[in-house]
């Protein structure tokens, strides 16, 4: 009876066991991926094979309520029609949450050390001008400007902090991937655009705007990670019906927190003044007593400069 009584335990031990595990088929299996890529579910909690997927039934569950939360729809924690539809939906790349962690309100995830930041465009799109491009890349990268207190220049060539560029991105299983935001080895952010998408500068149709797009990636290469607020220009679902066009108070304050410490005085030649700092003030020495011994000269006179110095910030102010 006790051999028996072990045996019943044992199977039940096992069934309960099967119950926690959930098979996903191959036509779902893109959904458990997308909750894996964007850091609803572990990595470590989906086993696929054969086309097919297991994951524990509760984890799973748990992370479709917090993607459901985020975007804003029943948190039934099941894989329903709605919640596929969303997940097809165009978005950004960069995960939505970080695990174990989660905010209701923008995130930040660094800041340059300066307050002066170049950009080039390296490849045009394919379907829309030159001028179109240039335009609405020069507005996503205005409307951070004034909170952050960063100066954003653009240059035709040589190096800078940050390339933007339009192309063909590697394809994925459900086409949600708008762009991609990469670092080169001379650490400049690549933001690319890709080119198969048919961006549009029109407000009211279903297809990414440029504008949009641009400016939520920029907020990414400035710092700024995604919120779970719907509005804000770092919500990372673009197509929920609401086109954005300025940034949101959650934007504000997120940039405006995450650069006011950063006691740096934005201009363009400031790079170069603390590049060469010691150069110029040997120079400016040099200069000083150039003028000293040459007015001496000519007038018979003494004239004493020691209380004049370099200030610190000199170069600065023709910028």
């Amino acid at each position: 009876m006790s051999n028996m009584r072990l045996i019943l335990v044992t199977v039940l031990g096992v069934l309960c066991e099967i119950s926690h595990s959930l098979y996903i088929a191959s036509n779902d299996k893109q959904y458990a991926r997308y909750l894996v890529d964007f850091g609803y579910l572990s990595r470590n909690s989906l086993s696929c094979s054969s086309g097919h997927c297991n994951v524990d039934d509760s984890d799973f569950a748990n992370a479709l309520r917090s993607f459901q939360n985020y975007a804003k729809t029943s948190a039934t924690g099941t894989l329903d029609s709605s919640t596929k539809y969303l997940m097809s939906l165009s978005r950004c790349e960069g995960k939505d949450v970080l695990r174990g962690s989660r905010s209701k309100r923008y995130t930040t995830i660094g800041h340059w050390p300066k307050k002066h930041i170049t950009y080039k465009i390296t490849k045009y799109s394919s379907t829309m001008s030159k001028q179109d491009v240039d335009s609405l890349i020069f507005l996503g990268f205005s409307v951070w400007s004034e909170p952050s207190g960063i100066t954003f220049t653009k240059r035709d060539s040589g190096r800078t902090d940050i390339e933007i560029r339009f192309g063909n991105l590697p394809a994925k299983p459900d086409n949600r991937i708008a762009f991609g935001n990469t670092k080169t080895k001379h650490k400049a952010s690549v933001i690319t655009l890709n080119d198969d998408i048919p961006w549009t500068q029109d407000f009211t149709r279903g297809e990414p705007n440029l504008f949009q797009t641009v400016s939520h990636e920029i907020g990414h290469v400035i710092g700024l990670g995604h919120t779970d607020v719907t509005g804000a220009m770092m919500y990372p679902i673009y197509d929920l019906g609401i086109k954005i066009f300025s940034l949101h108070d959650d934007d504000i304050q997120g940039v405006r927190n995450n650069y006011k410490d950063l006691d740096v005085v934005s201009y363009p030649g400031r790079p170069i003044y603390r590049k060469n700092s010691n150069q110029f003030n040997k120079n400016f020495n040099n200069f000083r007593d150039h003028f000293t011994n040459t007015f001496k000269n000519t007038f018979g006179e003494t004239v004493d400069f020691d209380d004049i110095n370099l200030p610190k910030d000199w170069f600065s102010g023709g910028f």
